[in-house]
């Protein structure tokens, strides 16, 4: 999905940007998704509120959950399963294959959430960017045409932006 994302400096408002703005291009970008990030005091602490606050438009993750879970499940039944079989535990196979995927999709859940999360490229650009007090916004929509035209807003009002996809 296109998404822009837009650093507001310190001294600046997020209002500057908007109030020469056709009303057309408000009424369109009214639809979208919009993000506000606080100010950030440094560049690690605006990267680590993108991070948490950011979801898909901002972040990239390297494993899905249900790929976490799927396997942690798997691992955890056939663990099971072995040992149930080998005479280590004797409450019977089915239990233990039950219970050993249980306990593997607890851990895979754990396991999605320790992975590390990328930023995407337009947004690491902008962060590398940033200085003490700076906010980052962005929208997102599927109507690029709308996101060209406030990226060139930007543009003139002297913002750093990026489109990103």
């Amino acid at each position: 999905m296109p998404t822009l994302f837009v650093l507001i400096p310190a001294d600046r408002e997020l209002d500057d940007l908007l109030v020469g703005a056709p009303t057309r291009l408000l009424g369109d970008l009214s639809r979208m998704r919009f993000q506000r990030y606080p100010p950030a005091a440094d560049r690690e602490h605006l990267t680590s509120l993108v991070v948490s606050l950011g979801g898909r438009a901002a972040t990239i993750e390297s494993i899905s959950v249900a790929r976490c879970v799927l396997h942690r499940s798997v691992l955890g039944a056939a663990g099971a399963a072995a040992v149930s079989l080998c005479g280590g535990i004797d409450v019977g196979l089915e239990f233990a294959v039950a219970a050993g995927a249980s306990m593997g999709a607890m851990l895979g859940v754990y396991h999605h959430a320790a992975l590390p999360v990328h930023l995407r490229a337009p947004v690491a650009d902008l962060i590398q960017a940033a200085e003490p007090g700076d906010a980052l916004v962005h929208w997102a929509g599927r109507d690029r045409d709308t996101l060209q035209q406030l990226h060139g807003l930007c543009g003139r009002a002297g913002l750093r932006a990026r489109l990103g996809d």
